[in-house]
């Protein structure tokens, strides 16, 4: 996994772990309520599924509108090119 994947997958997987451990909430349930889809997670974790970055941005601002205010967002890394595309 190329490390701009692998740190949108880390980070969204930590936003997927504290959700869930704020709602109590498994990964299926979690999964089908902000992609459609109850096997995502889990298989986005082990790297066999990809998403667009539009995607990404759809559910991380569901994420924030539905996050549960009593629970902290979780520390994430910031993802971003560490070389220009020309190099």
């Amino acid at each position: 996994m190329k490390s701009f994947d692998r740190l949108v997958n880390e980070n969204l997987m930590a936003i997927v772990s504290a959700y869930r451990k704020a709602t109590g909430k498994s990964m299926t349930q979690v999964s089908k309520e902000f992609y459609g889809r109850g096997d995502f997670f889990d298989k986005f974790s082990r790297g066999v599924h990809s998403i667009s970055v539009v995607r990404l941005s759809a559910m991380l601002s569901k994420f924030r509108s539905e996050w549960p205010e009593d629970a902290p967002w979780p520390l994430t890394r910031p993802v971003f090119m560490s070389r220009s595309p020309s190099e």
